[in-house]
């Protein structure tokens, strides 16, 4: 378990400790100790309900979790959860450039390039020479099955066969 998760667990079970102590007490001075002792432990139920159900509604409504010097373990998970949601959305950020960067460079080829949903089959992207060699048309054949554009094409066929098509013989 890393140092900061050691101590901010240290820290929450030292307030927990001393909030039974207290309310141990003070049911005692009452004339009940184990009253109070419940009434202590209802309190601090109460408030890592409250505490956990906060978190629930941040992280269902996407909100990004702010940055906290971690002092208990709620302060920690927020922490962590920080450093992931500021991992994640720099992957994102990273990725979406990678994807521009190879639609330009898609887009400039002589060669037609189609991008297809493996699972349908159906047509999310084209290049302009898709357009002039393949005759798609922008935006009429986005979300089209490509098979259904390119059927006088021996590609169909090709493409009906799946992953376990043979290679694509070249026109002689």
């Amino acid at each position: 378990m890393p140092n900061a998760t050691r101590i901010a667990w240290s820290r929450t079970l030292l307030q927990l400790v001393l909030l039974l102590a207290a309310g141990a007490l003070a049911g005692r001075l009452s004339g009940s100790a184990w009253a109070g002792l419940a009434i202590a432990a209802l309190l601090a139920l109460a408030w890592h309900l409250s505490r956990l159900s906060m978190l629930l509604k941040r992280l269902r409504s996407g909100r990004h979790v702010p940055a906290k010097r971690p002092a208990g373990i709620w302060a920690e998970l927020e922490h962590l959860l920080h450093r992931r949601q500021t991992g994640a959305r720099q992957r994102r950020r990273r990725l979406a450039a990678l994807l521009r960067a190879y639609r330009a460079a898609a887009t400039v080829l002589p060669d037609a390039i189609v991008v297809v949903e493996r699972a349908n089959q159906r047509i999310v992207w084209f290049n302009e020479a898709g357009t002039s060699l393949l005759g798609l048309h922008y935006p009429d054949d986005i979300g089209t099955s490509i098979v259904a554009r390119l059927r006088p094409l021996p590609l169909v066929h090709w493409l009906a066969r799946g992953r376990d098509a043979e290679p694509l013989d070249a026109p002689s």
